[in-house]
């Protein structure tokens, strides 16, 4: 269903409202994803702003911004880092010949800019998690599960240590 943005945001809004009412109420956090229609930091920023709660945060896809918004890392910091509190990790590479015109693949394969990411958020005082997401149920052709987390904690390990 296409909706135009400033509904769309009415919508997200209304029901966020009843959502942080919940999240006050047994104080726990909501965080919205940088995803999808909502990708780039001003969207988010938009709704986070709006709601005004501490009980609203943001989880940072690293991936997306970067790739389907060509967000540069620092403006997604610059704009969203005081409400990140969670973030996801995932690499790709270009690839024209696919329905999404990239390829996942395993950290450091591609060419998301990863390490500029951990920096960005090791030099700001980011304590939040960094959580692989690994989309083999939407993209079969990328490794199993059991090669791709061990091969994340390597991978974290070897740009924790360059930092």
């Amino acid at each position: 269903m296409d909706v135009e943005r400033s509904k769309a945001v009415e919508i997200v809004f209304g029901n966020l409202v009843e959502m942080l009412k919940i999240a006050e109420a047994f104080n726990v956090s909501l965080v919205i994803e940088t995803h999808d229609d909502w990708t780039t930091c001003e969207y988010i920023a938009e709704i986070v702003e709006r709601a005004n709660s501490d009980y609203l945060h943001v989880l940072w896809d690293v991936h997306h911004p970067f790739r389907t918004a060509d967000e540069d890392p620092v403006l997604t910091w610059n704009t969203l880092g005081k409400r990140i509190k969670y973030t996801h990790w995932k690499d790709s590479y270009m690839k024209k010949d696919t329905d999404r015109g990239y390829q996942l693949c395993l950290l450091g394969e591609g060419d998301v800019p990863l390490q500029q990411v951990l920096q960005l958020l090791v030099e700001n005082g980011y304590d939040g998690y960094f959580t692989l997401e690994w989309e083999k149920k939407w993209c079969p052709e990328i490794e199993e599960p059991e090669i791709a987390f061990q091969q994340y904690v390597g991978f974290m390990k070897s740009s924790f240590a360059r930092i």
